[in-house]
């Protein structure tokens, strides 16, 4: 007798694939709704209601409610609690860690329009009133060359120095009317820039593909989030500082075009590199099985030697991570981005581009130095980082895995395994450099990227790995 299926038990599955839950026809709809909307990444565009009641897990596993397709994501990455009219996530001991507008959580409330980051995926939080169904949405400005150009300040004209404003440094300005979240700039005209699709987000701010109209050239516009920037201080030393910057030129660097302010906007507009970030190939190895190692020593020389033109004009990237690190398609050349966001935490010396208790970078690829607060690093904190990168490259892992806590805690005392343990091919000198940039104590590890271009040099040669 052929088997009946059951026709509920289908949509259920269904609804639990694609991220929308089934509510039954009683359900009361004049209540307001809570809404997980997954703004970028994957699975982009979907959504789950959360329920009064509801604990959600997310991840790319059967068992998570809410199932992603992104290989970046944990099996279970993180949960949603609902309790009391108030929403709670919880990492759940992920790989990558879960950030909530920037900053990595163990566990911590959530309130509408609150940004979660897991993986290559954004989520944000709505609080959807019942008339938002039928009432029509309000038009949004469009941001155009003359929109309020009064408004918009740029490099040359620097009407708001620090050193000429009040004691108390006033609040960074907030984002201009009818712009809720940065994705609403999609399709919009920014200044010169006509702006595409979401390409990668990051705790400082997201990142589009856009058409440079006037030098008629797609470009990597990065648009900053408007509460990254402590006050108006903060935002005007990081202009300055990314002035510095534009037209810097190195074979390994993404080159910066062009930097400023538009509607209260600070963004960057940088080469737009056709390939892969270093994080998709991590993904990949997660799922595949081990890379050559060949590929983690072509991205070593290639970082290394951005670092080296970095460190001799005192630029220390101080976020050197999986995602900063592209590899272009045309020619396999490595690329190492967002250089500028360094040098302008570089020139505000003491004082903090972020607010006070957030951290810039992922916890897993910071050195000890970095996550134990102290004030002064230097580019010996970058070839932990590169390390640490090239550790996940070879093993499909970072070297520590964990809560945030336990990861701060590990980078500070706990050794890592030898990457052997996870990728027998990896030649013994090779994973002794790498292990040697993984050292607690900064000089226990090369004294420059001078020095440890020297040694991958001496080993490639001995392998017979060309450049």
């Amino acid at each position: 007798m052929k088997e009946q299926r059951d026709p509920g038990a289908d949509a259920s599955r269904l609804a639990k694939r694609i991220g929308e839950r089934i509510e039954c026809s009683t359900t009361n709809r004049n209540n307001p709704m809570l809404l997980l909307n997954i703004q970028s990444g994957p699975d982009a565009g979907l959504r789950r209601e959360l329920t009064s009641r509801d604990t959600l897990l997310i991840g790319r596993g059967e068992a998570c409610g809410l199932q992603l397709s992104d290989g970046s994501v944990s099996r279970v990455h993180c949960r949603v609690t609902v309790s009391g009219g108030r929403v709670f996530v919880e990492d759940a001991g992920s790989r990558w860690g879960t950030l909530i507008n920037g900053t990595p959580i163990e566990t911590q409330e959530l309130k509408p329009g609150d940004r979660i980051v897991i993986g290559d995926t954004e989520l944000e939080l709505e609080l959807r009133s019942p008339a938002a169904e039928t009432v029509a949405p309000a038009r949004r400005r469009v941001l155009n060359d003359t929109a309020e150009p009064e408004r918009a300040a740029s490099l040359e004209e620097d009407p708001h120095s620090p050193e000429s404003g009040p004691e108390r440094p006033p609040a960074a300005p907030a984002a201009p009317y009818g712009i809720q979240k940065l994705t609403d700039l999609v399709g919009e005209k920014f200044l010169k820039y006509r702006v595409g699709s979401v390409v990668a987000r990051a705790g400082s701010g997201m990142v589009f593909r856009a058409l440079d109209s006037e030098e008629d050239r797609t470009v990597a516009l990065k648009v900053y989030w408007p509460d990254f920037f402590q006050d108006e201080n903060a935002v005007q030393r990081f202009l300055r500082a990314v002035k510095t910057m534009v037209g810097m030129e190195h074979t390994n660097l993404v080159k910066l075009h062009a930097a400023g302010r538009f509607q209260n906007l600070c963004f960057t507009a940088s080469e737009f590199i056709e390939g892969q970030s270093v994080t998709q190939i991590i993904a990949r190895v997660g799922i595949a099985g081990m890379l050559d190692w060949r590929r983690a020593f072509h991205i070593a020389l290639g970082v290394t030697e951005a670092l080296e033109f970095a460190h001799e004009r005192n630029i220390i990237h101080r976020n050197i991570r999986p995602s900063n690190i592209l590899i272009r398609e045309s020619d396999d050349r490595v690329k190492l981005g967002d250089l500028m966001l360094a040098k302008a935490i570089d020139e505000m010396g003491t004082a903090r581009i972020t607010k006070p208790g957030e951290v810039v970078g992922d916890v897993c690829f910071l050195a000890p130095e970095q996550v134990s607060g102290e004030t002064h690093v230097d580019g010996r904190a970058d070839l932990y980082s590169l390390g640490a990168t090239l550790y996940a490259v070879l093993t499909g892992r970072p070297p520590f895995e964990g809560t945030t806590a336990d990861v701060i805690g590990k980078v500070i005392t706990q050794p890592p395994e030898p990457p052997t343990k996870h990728h027998l091919a990896i030649p013994p000198a090779f994973e002794g450099l790498v292990l040697r940039m993984l050292a607690k104590r900064p000089e226990d590890r090369f004294a420059s990227a001078t020095a440890l271009l020297k040694d991958l040099r001496r080993v490639g040669k001995y392998q017979n790995v060309s450049e």
